[in-house]
């Protein structure tokens, strides 16, 4: 272009249209070093530009950047969710979905604290609602904070911050309920960004005293939401998002390096867990769920040799106690009336310390299965793929997955809500 027969060629000047000065020079410092210090206010445009302008490289190492700002950015630091925010909004107006994707996982991680902030006022009304139709949202919301959540976005003005600021999505606070200030075109917006919450998910007297006089929800809506709620079972056939309980985050976990025996050994990755002791000892995975559906699947290693034990392994969740000590890693899961499980050498169940026949046993390198439903409170196993049937259906959140070994015996985390290793 400078040296052909080109206009370029006779001119001192060269216009790049359609780029911001700092933008191309970040691209030309990459394009001559290969390295260039990224700040995430022009992260989105300058994956854009390096597209654009088909710069080898340059868009995955940028890529690579906003992974790694995503990995590092914490929940607790208001700049970083506004961050987050941003490239939610600059990815979604320049359709890169990578980073996208990025940004709707750390909101599934940290709902609350995205949806208390500051930031969250006035953000894009598509990108509000991208955000209320995932099942993978933080599981310890409500829906009605939701709710809440959605009138905080909504009534934006002045006079509305400095009466109620931020903070928590409290439904006992008469306040939070409060659309006195909104104009017309603010009612219209909350009308049609609230068809994204779950109403029938959200308590009848909730409804009936604080949603239903809004008149920002149509009446039908409201009749459904009260119908549902009298009579589930009559609407087990429709497959709508509205009856369906959020699952709650898909972010891949591992056994918790704290809370496990003191004779157990983990892997570095924290994915193995090796038996040392002739006692029971426990491992509880470093997650916790509350509501909605989860699974997880880990192969087993028993060494018929280390115990004479018929039990050897015994794999389930256990309740995490709100108020209380944390559960005793130092006898077997089952023990008590909060912990269920499966033995996996008998092939029995286990609850309140009482063993019932359940299934046959397993042998050495089978592929076993949890899953757990929080919202009707049953607890299946699976064995190589294969379900067992249902084992509780008293099981309550919130609750950790947890297994008990012996001396010798071994297990392997494999996948977590689908998510293979």
């Amino acid at each position: 272009m400078l040296y052909g027969p080109f206009v370029e060629g006779n001119r001192r000047e060269i216009t790049i249209p359609n780029i911001q000065p700092k933008i191309f020079k970040c691209l030309m410092t990459f394009i001559y070093t290969g390295f260039v210090q990224i700040d995430t206010d022009i992260l989105v445009p300058l994956i854009q530009a390096a597209d654009q302008y088909s710069v080898r490289g340059a868009k995955e190492e940028f890529g690579r950047a906003a992974q790694s700002f995503m990995q590092k950015a914490t929940h607790t630091d208001p700049r970083c969710i506004t961050q987050v925010l941003k490239l939610f909004y600059d990815s979604y107006v320049v359709d890169i979905p990578e980073i996208l994707k990025m940004c709707l996982e750390f909101i599934d991680q940290h709902t609350v604290e995205v949806l208390e902030s500051e930031a969250i006022i006035g953000l894009h009304k598509e990108l509000m609602g991208l955000i209320l139709k995932r099942d993978s949202l933080y599981d310890g919301l409500e829906e009605i904070q939701l709710y809440l959540a959605c009138l905080r976005w909504g009534n934006f003005s002045i006079q509305f911050l400095i009466a109620r600021g931020f903070g928590k999505l409290d439904y006992s606070d008469e306040k939070q309920f409060d659309i006195s200030g909104i104009n017309s075109q603010q009612r219209e917006d909350l009308i049609e960004i609230l068809k994204n919450v779950r109403l029938p998910l959200i308590p009848a007297e909730i409804i009936i005293q604080k949603i239903e006089p809004s008149n920002l929800i149509d009446i039908h809506e409201v009749y459904v939401a009260m119908a549902f709620q009298a009579a589930p079972d009559c609407f087990k056939n429709d497959k709508s998002d509205k009856f369906r309980h959020r699952y709650g985050s898909e972010v891949p976990w591992s056994w918790s390096k704290e809370h496990h025996g003191p004779h157990i050994l983990l892997s570095n990755n924290f994915k193995t867990a090796h038996g040392c002791h002739y006692d029971w000892e426990k491992i509880v995975g470093n997650v916790v769920w509350r509501s909605g559906i989860h699974k997880f699947e880990i192969q087993i290693e028993l060494n018929m040799l280390a115990s004479s034990n018929t039990w050897q392994i015994i794999v389930g969740v256990a309740a995490v106690p709100q108020n209380s000590p944390p559960i005793n890693l130092q006898n077997h899961l089952g023990s008590t009336a909060k912990e269920w499980g499966m033995m996996c050498l008998s092939g029995q169940k286990i609850n309140k310390n009482i063993q019932e026949d359940y299934t046959q046993g397993s042998r050495r390198g089978d592929i076993i299965g949890v899953i757990v439903d929080l919202n009707t409170g049953r607890l299946e196993f699976t064995k190589n793929g294969v379900s067992l049937g249902i084992a509780y259906e008293n099981v309550k959140g919130p609750v950790s997955p947890c297994i008990s070994l012996l001396k010798g015996q071994k297990i392997t985390l494999l996948s977590t809500n689908g998510k293979f290793f």
